[in-house]
């Protein structure tokens, strides 16, 4: 990889800017993260009760990528494929989804 240089005038006086290569580039895509909206519902609204949500990459089922100990809120994760698995009043469900970037993600699971 060849990394290339180009000049700058600051008020402090010459400084350097690395100019970023497409490699990388592309390993900073692959740490992005996105914002995704969990939502328990009861009779199709937010279930104000307590629940809690676990979240897992499809490319590993052992280490949780987020924890939700609430019916509704937001955590941050990468792009890619999840499953979610949420309890509340001693039902379990489980549901698969895609978090994309920069897309509205929002996952509701009816917990009825």
């Amino acid at each position: 990889m060849q990394a290339h240089y180009s000049r700058m005038i600051t008020a402090a006086g010459l400084a350097f800017v690395l100019m970023a290569t497409s490699s990388i580039c592309n390993v900073a895509h692959a740490n992005l993260t996105s914002k995704v909206r969990l939502v328990a519902t009861l009779n199709g609204q937010p279930a104000l009760q307590e629940a809690n949500w676990t979240i897992f990459s499809v490319n590993d089922r052992q280490h949780p990528a987020a924890v939700l100990p609430r019916h509704t809120g937001t955590v941050l994760l990468s792009p890619g494929f999840y499953r979610a698995t949420i309890s509340l009043d001693n039902k379990t469900k489980q549901t698969d989804f895609h978090v994309e970037t920069d897309a509205d993600n929002v996952i509701r699971v009816a917990m009825d």
